[in-house]
């Protein structure tokens, strides 16, 4: 959970963001920059577009730094909650960009990444990579969660465990258990950004930056 604490033009954030294998995101890495225009400003001065859309999302009730501090911290605790009750769903979702990108890209990861290969599995992967199966069940992870809701409403298949019995020479473990949250950051539209690295190159999470919406659908991907 999360407190903000607007003071004049600063503002603070405390406490912690956990986005499931995405990371957890703590303090300053709960920025605030996309709402500058609403936490950076004199009461008396919000007023506006940016203002009326801010109210609209976030239910701000005054032009106080108390009230947009008791809003956003509400707003992004309740966020967080719904992350939570379908975690197995957005750690899916990020494994399933991660299949998307081996699928566009046609890397050898196995060769690129040497700190994440598990070569004595090389026999086992190639005997799955030789079926049609293979493939197919990579379209099938992809086209199941690329732009659909992660809030329960659609049945998907199970994105991890299909991507961990195809790819046996993946050390999964280490992989998930090394990401690097950079920032999670609310937007005015309600959207919930954030970026994530991994540190093992551009052929898995170099930088990849994305935002949740209300249904909780990865939009805007992009890993760079």
């Amino acid at each position: 959970m999360v407190k903000v604490t607007i003071k004049g033009t600063e503002y603070t954030v405390e406490g912690t963001f956990d986005f499931g294998y995405i990371g957890l995101f703590r303090d300053k890495q709960i920025d605030l920059y996309n709402l500058e225009e609403i936490v950076l400003v004199p009461e008396e001065d919000r007023e506006g577009d940016y203002w009326d859309r801010a109210v609209k999302t976030f239910g701000i009730k005054g032009t106080s730094d108390e009230a947009v501090s008791e809003a956003l911290t509400l707003y992004i605790n309740n966020f967080e909650a719904k992350v939570q009750k379908h975690i197995k769903e957005i750690n899916n979702n990020l494994i399933a960009k991660l299949a998307e990108h081996w699928q566009d890209c046609g890397t050898p990861f196995w060769d690129e990444s040497g700190e994440l290969s598990l070569p004595e599995h090389m026999a086992e992967f190639e005997a799955i990579q030789a079926t049609d199966e293979f493939e197919e069940t990579i379209d099938e992870i992809v086209a199941d969660y690329i732009d659909e809701p992660n809030n329960g409403t659609k049945e998907k298949c199970d994105a991890e465990a299909e991507m961990r019995r195809l790819f046996p020479i993946f050390d999964w473990d280490k992989f998930l258990s090394n990401m690097k949250p950079k920032c999670v950051c609310p937007e005015f539209d309600g959207h919930m950004g954030f970026d994530v690295s991994d540190g093992f190159g551009f052929h898995t999470f170099c930088s990849a930056v994305a935002e949740l919406d209300d249904e909780l659908r990865f939009l805007r991907w992009d890993n760079m």
